[in-house]
């Protein structure tokens, strides 16, 4: 049984818990999780193979818990996407709302002060001495506003 198809066996048919969980096996648990399921109830019984010693699960049983647990692949993504296009519909609307701010910032600083310098724009260069992190710099050019 070093390689099986798992949907090719009976229900009838007792496989060993290498042959349950993963790798190999449908379950993708490893045994701890999978016996402290069988522990709480979450997870079917073994059933009695006839050897004491051999512990062994029902194809069926296995086939019907995974019926139970099993989400379908499609959903999870349709989830994702759907979360994707509010999280972008909510960055976009963040955006128009500090374009909005700023305007109204540099009205409300145009009334205050009609004669003041208004900036150009700027021309990013290597920081100075002064700089002591040596990171660029925003220098903004500024033209004087006639009276």
């Amino acid at each position: 049984m070093s390689a099986f198809k798992f949907n090719d066996l009976p229900d009838e048919q007792l496989l060993r818990i290498r042959y349950v969980i993963k790798p190999v096996g449908p379950v993708k648990l490893g045994a701890s999780t999978l016996w402290r399921r069988v522990k709480d109830g979450t997870f079917p019984m073994p059933v009695d193979s006839g050897n004491s010693k051999i512990t062994c699960w029902a194809v069926g049983d296995i086939r019907a818990w995974l019926k139970e647990n099993r989400t379908p692949r499609a959903a999870k993504p349709a989830c994702e996407e759907r979360e994707a296009k509010e999280l972008l519909e909510i960055a976009l609307n963040l955006v128009a709302a500090a374009e909005s701010l700023a305007r109204k910032i540099e009205l409300i600083i145009r009334e205050q002060r009609p004669n003041a310098k208004h900036c150009n724009e700027g021309t990013w260069e290597k920081g100075k001495s002064g700089n002591p992190l040596g990171r660029k710099k925003k220098v903004v050019h500024v033209d004087e506003v006639s009276p």
